[in-house]
């Protein structure tokens, strides 16, 4: 692999940020004891059952073998990598492995029954149309869903949702793409930190969050000589609990790197001896020891050794409960940061023909049924937050208003939603004084009909609605301020009560009425709840408790309190995969909305609806999700 100078620098920019990594430990210079083991293949893997062994080559194919190298079934097929993980599909306890036939550019899935007899569930996926370079599995643990990761020519890490059908066996289905360099041609990964690890051969090794629903960033780990330890750079990585093993590019060493509190390590380096050329490996940690198995291209043998490292899992990421939506809307019709807030109006007279608004903020409002299909798009200008109120006259009958920020012209959009036809309509644009007009939410009260608006100069302006039956306008009655940028608010409108979120520091609460006091007390700031930034807050009014909902976007989580004083934390949940419709979960969530109506159905204890920053299986534009309130409350154990 050529290394340009680009590559070089960026390398050394990326070492500088590492822990320990500046320096280079002296190479281990005796060669370990190498153990020949009686297996024949390229790569070996043991069995979770124990005493049994998979073994993959191009020229024998898969074979299922015992300690002694005996082979108790076989798959004759080219295959060149293997991984594996133990995990529940489809209910049922599984072990399962992946390779890859590069004569016919098939994937290849099996499975290895509990007694460790036979190699079941063959299943060769249809060929993706490009070269495999390497592949590695990733388990979910949160969901317990599986993932396999292919690395590409194109430069890409393929995602991919494992899942078995009676019909069909084990099934791939694309989630996402993620770049990766041009010489990653090795991956493997931290199921417990939910960490996918690259070897870039000749360079360094990358880290990247495995989760199908993180944003796409890398963060080096290790890198070569001059800016790093690894020597000439990697050429192939096992991971092991606690820290990675990788063999070097053109050099007999395997190199241990050390998960640390604020990065990665060094931990040693483990000389094969000069006769030995490895070509692919894996580790493997018991109790008291950890063992790496390399195939070495110059004895054509798989010889183990023993690796000075002591296993110290890291801590696992945080686990939330999870929920999954029930349906999801088409995409929003541009790709990249459009979709923004959403707002639920429930139909009184046909709650099932309710409508999802949704705003594009490079077009306008997207309007959608509750199948999630697109039924309208009014494309009034970039707008942003939209929320919803009833009961308001026009033209000679009662509607219900929608009112929106409208970035285009720094003004708010006011729709009228025609309660016979079930449609919105356009009615006029209110100028306002905000110089970047951002988040938004109504109020409605004996007082009035009110609009409440911000900047993200951390001021917001009240507006009192002005709803003739021939002309809507609006009046400017009050105005406060954060101290920073906010955009999430909601009103309480039976207790007169207003929350607002300023995104890198608190939800606040004041009074809703016109000439009440602004002063604001603190409902939960950043840290033990909520993760900024603070996005979306919306309202849900049960039978007996009511909630506020907020979207804690920094780990992709939302997050419930009751809606009265003392404001009591209820839990946090995460929206994840629906495999039964294959809909994803949702992340970078921005704007968020709630009813308790019963829509019917599913809905009966009505709905939460979340815009997805990262829509995926496979990856489209944003576009927004459907979540049953019922889920939500069984797994919080919230009172109806």
């Amino acid at each position: 692999m050529l290394v340009t100078r680009r590559d070089l620098i960026t390398a050394a920019i990326a070492a500088a940020t590492l822990a320990g990594c500046s320096a280079t430990p002296e190479p281990a210079k005796q060669a370990h004891d190498l153990t020949i083991l009686p297996l024949s293949g390229e790569w070996a893997r043991p069995t979770a059952a124990g005493q049994r062994w998979v073994t993959t080559s191009e020229q024998n194919g898969i074979a299922l073998v015992d300690p002694e190298g005996r082979i108790l079934d076989s798959w004759d097929t080219n295959a060149e990598f293997l991984d594996t993980r133990s995990v529940r599909l489809n209910g049922k306890p599984m072990e399962v492995f992946a390779s890859y036939n590069p004569e016919a550019g098939m994937p290849l899935l099996f499975t290895v029954s509990p007694q460790g007899k036979a190699i079941e569930h063959r299943t060769s996926v249809p060929s993706f149309g490009f070269p495999v370079e390497g592949l590695c599995f990733f388990h979910d643990t949160d969901n317990d869903d599986l993932y396999l990761f292919t690395l590409s020519e194109k430069f890409l890490a393929h995602q991919y949702l494992v899942t078995q059908s009676n019909q069909e066996g084990l099934k791939l289905t694309e989630v996402r793409n993620l770049p990766v360099p041009a010489g990653a041609e090795t991956c493997a990964t931290d199921d417990l930190t939910d960490t996918l690890f690259v070897a870039e051969e000749g360079v360094g090794i990358w880290a990247y969050n495995a989760s199908p629903e993180a944003d796409l960033a890398r963060s080096p780990v290790a890198m070569a000589e001059p800016f790093g330890a690894l020597g000439k750079g990697p050429k192939g990585l096992d991971t092991i609990p606690g820290g990675i093993a990788a063999y070097e590019l053109d050099n007999p060493f395997i190199h241990l790197i050390q998960a640390t509190e604020d990065g990665y390590r060094h931990h040693s380096s483990v000389n094969l001896g000069q006769d030995v050329a490895p070509d692919s490996i894996t580790a493997t940690a018991g109790s008291d020891e950890v063992k790496a198995i390399v195939f070495d291209e110059i004895s054509e043998q798989l010889e183990q050794v023993e690796l000075p490292f002591t296993t110290t899992p890291p801590e696992p990421n945080a686990r939330f409960p999870q929920v999954y939506a029930e349906v999801e809307t088409a995409p929003v019709p541009v790709i990249g940061d459009a979709a923004d807030d959403p707002e639920i109006w429930v139909n009184r007279g046909n709650p099932g023909k309710s409508l999802v608004l949704g705003t594009d903020k490079r077009n306008g409002l997207l309007v959608y049924n509750l199948e999630g299909e697109q039924l309208q798009s009014l494309n009034v200008g970039r707008i942003n937050n939209v929320d919803i109120r009833y009961g308001v006259p026009y033209h000679g009958k009662t509607v219900d208003i929608a009112v929106a920020t409208n970035r285009t012209r720094n003004s708010l959009s006011l729709f009228a939603i025609d309660r016979e036809r079930a449609s919105v309509i356009p009615v006029t644009e209110v100028p306002t004084a905000l110089p970047e007009i951002y988040g938004f939410c109504m109020y409605q009260s004996a007082s009035g009909t009110y609009a409440i608006a911000n900047d993200k100069d951390g001021r917001f302006h009240q507006f009192r609605l002005n709803l003739t039956d021939r002309n809507w306008g609006a009046e400017r009655v009050r105005e406060f301020k954060v101290a920073s940028q906010p955009e999430g608010c909601v009103a309480d409108d039976r207790r007169q009560t207003l929350f607002v979120g300023e995104e890198d520091r608190a939800i606040w609460v004041l009074d809703a009425e016109p000439e009440a006091s602004s002063n604001m007390v603190k409902l939960d700031g950043i840290g033990e709840h909520l993760t900024d930034d603070i996005e979306g807050l919306t309202f849900y009014r049960g039978e007996t408790q009511d909630y506020l909902v907020a979207s804690s976007q920094g780990d992709n989580t939302y997050v419930i309190y009751n809606a009265e004083p003392p404001y009591q934390f209820r839990g946090k949940f995460r929206i994840g995969i629906n495999h039964q419709k294959l809909i994803d979960g949702a992340s970078e969530t921005d704007g968020i909305a709630a009813t308790s109506a019963n829509l019917g159905g599913i809905w009966s204890e009505g709905m939460l609806v979340v815009q997805d920053g990262r829509n995926v299986l496979p990856t489209e534009a944003q576009n927004f999700k459907y979540v049953p309130w019922s889920r939500i409350r069984s797994v919080l154990n919230l009172e109806r």
